[in-house]
C-alpha cells in the first residue's frame, strides 16, 4: 500500500463502533477476512472483543433455541421468543443512548 501511496483513513470512535458492529453482525464473510479488515482499520481490541462476543452469543442463542420453537410451537416457546426480541430491543436502545452520551 505504501508503494502505491495509498493511506487508510483514520476513523472516529463512533465510526469504529459502527464498523465493528457491521462487520461482525453480517454473516457470510469469513472470520479471517473480518479480522483482517478490522485490524487494518485499527479498531480498538476491547471494543472488538466486547462486540464480537455479544454478537456471536446472540447468534448462538438463536441457533440453539429456534429449532426447538419450530418443532414444538406452544405458547411457552412464543413467550421465550418475545423475551429474546425484547432483550434485543433493549440492547439497541442502550447502545443508542451510549452513542449519544459519547457525542
Amino acid at each position: 500500500m505504501a508503494k502505491h501511496r495509498y493511506k487508510i483513513p483514520e476513523l472516529k470512535d463512533t465510526s469504529h463502533f459502527q464498523l465493528v458492529f457491521l462487520v461482525r453482525s453480517i454473516p457470510g464473510v469469513p472470520y479471517a477476512i473480518q479480522n483482517y479488515m478490522l485490524a487494518l482499520a485499527r479498531s480498538p481490541f476491547s471494543l472488538y472483543l466486547v462486540l464480537s462476543l455479544s454478537i456471536q452469543s446472540i447468534f448462538a442463542a438463536g441457533m440453539t433455541s429456534v429449532p426447538s420453537m419450530i418443532l414444538d410451537p406452544t405458547q411457552r416457546n412464543l413467550l421465550i421468543l418475545a423475551g429474546i426480541l425484547t432483550l434485543l430491543v433493549i440492547a439497541r436502545v442502550i447502545f443508542k443512548l451510549l452513542g449519544k452520551r459519547k457525542a
